[in-house]
């Protein structure tokens, strides 16, 4: 929020945790279905239904109340985690998209009919961790602007700055640049960085503890440890020798349980790390029909 989320960037780390955020913020670990009403984050539905459209998933759905406000008005703010910057459509135009759905849901929950004044400007911020070079090191974020075509009037900003996507991109292939240059002195450039050492495979887990509690004062208590290990559990499964390891396990334990069952579920869920079709064909040992009934029935993207 301190780095991407402008009414945010003169608050202390500490304030804005403490202060801003309300109630505790859940990560939704698996797809929200429709029919799942039970999957809430602080109060908000993660499923986003309309009866004309497909329902939208968020990974991270929370309200933050702004600073310095005499008024409780606040944010919607959304998290999303890619591991692929070109899925097959310009990424920006989901985030649009998104911010638009959590613009719409605020009709008969936050205001009705004529009480406009009442919306809520929303953040969707995108981390993306496999970034193209040329997106590599990059906060990049989009909002709405105003342009006066004739005239000299002007609109306050908060009357139309209600949307705004960001992205935070980075990758693998410059964390050894990053880890030797420490701290650059700047929350967006501090933020690429926390994020890239967190998430990166390149990086063991004690030397990531030791980053996050020197250079950003995270205490490493011993739920932040199990977090940041699991976090670094996770990361290392979106590699494929990482991953190739684990099904060879996996796929000895199933053989008892019905290995053709159990190489199925594997290759679904390699398929959403987006791995290669080939490497997903090789570790599973599953053909290739099978593989496309998958990608259909799950509704994802074989990977060349």
């Amino acid at each position: 929020m301190k780095g991407c989320v402008s009414e945010y960037q003169n608050c202390s780390i500490r304030d804005i945790a403490e202060r801003y955020i309300e109630g505790e913020p859940q990560i939704s670990g698996t797809p929200v279905h429709a029919g799942d009403a039970d999957s809430r984050i602080h109060g908000l539905d993660t499923a986003d239904k309309s009866r004309r459209e497909h329902t939208t998933l968020y990974d991270i759905l929370f309200y933050a109340v702004l600073p310095d406000s005499s008024e409780k008005i606040g944010l919607f703010i959304n998290v999303e985690a890619q591991n692929r910057y070109n899925p097959g459509y310009p990424l920006i135009k989901r985030g649009i998209y998104y911010c638009s759905r959590m613009l719409s849901a605020q009709f008969g929950r936050d205001f009705a009919d004529g009480q406009y004044d009442k919306l809520k400007k929303v953040y969707s911020i995108w981390i993306c961790a496999n970034a193209p070079d040329s997106r590599d090191n990059t906060i990049t974020r989009y909002s709405l602007a105003e342009e006066m075509l004739l005239g000299t009037a002007a609109e306050e900003q908060k009357n139309y700055d209600l949307l705004s996507v960001v992205m935070v991109c980075f990758n693998d292939r410059q964390i050894e640049k990053r880890l030797q240059g420490g701290m650059e002195g700047k929350d967006s450039a501090d933020l690429v960085r926390l994020l890239s050492v967190l998430l990166s495979s390149a990086v063991e887990t004690e030397e990531k503890k030791q980053i996050l509690e020197e250079e950003y004062s995270i205490p490493m208590t011993r739920e932040i440890e199990s977090e940041v290990s699991h976090m670094c559990n996770l990361s290392q499964g979106l590699i494929e020798k990482g991953v190739a390891k684990g099904i060879a396990q996996g796929i000895s334990q199933g053989i008892a349980q019905g290995a053709d069952k159990r190489n199925m579920e594997i290759a679904a869920e390699l398929l959403k790390m987006a791995m290669p079709a080939a490497s997903i064909l090789k570790v599973t040992g599953i053909s290739m029909d099978q593989l496309r009934k998958i990608a259909e029935e799950t509704g994802l993207s074989l990977t060349e």
